[in-house]
C-alpha cells in the first residue's frame, strides 16, 4: 500500500494533487474510495487524486492493488 499526507497550516484551502507511480485498482481519499484516476506526466504513467485541503485539516491519499 502506498500512503501520502498534506498537511495544511495555511488560512484558506487547496487543492493537492496526490500521485503515485503506476497504475492501481483502487485509490481512497481520507478513507473514502474514489474513482481511479491516471495521466502519464513526462512518460510516466501515475494513478492520483486532487483532494481540496481545508485550513488546519490533514489529508490521507492511499491506493492499493
Amino acid at each position: 500500500m502506498l500512503r501520502s499526507y498534506a498537511d495544511n497550516s495555511r488560512k484558506g484551502s487547496y487543492s493537492w494533487e496526490a500521485r503515485f507511480p503506476g497504475v492501481h485498482k483502487k485509490i481512497k481519499v481520507n478513507g473514502v474510495q474514489r474513482h481511479v484516476r491516471a495521466k502519464v506526466v513526462n512518460g510516466v504513467t501515475y494513478t492520483y487524486a486532487t483532494p481540496t485541503v481545508r485550513a488546519g485539516a490533514t489529508a490521507v491519499v492511499q491506493v492499493t492493488g
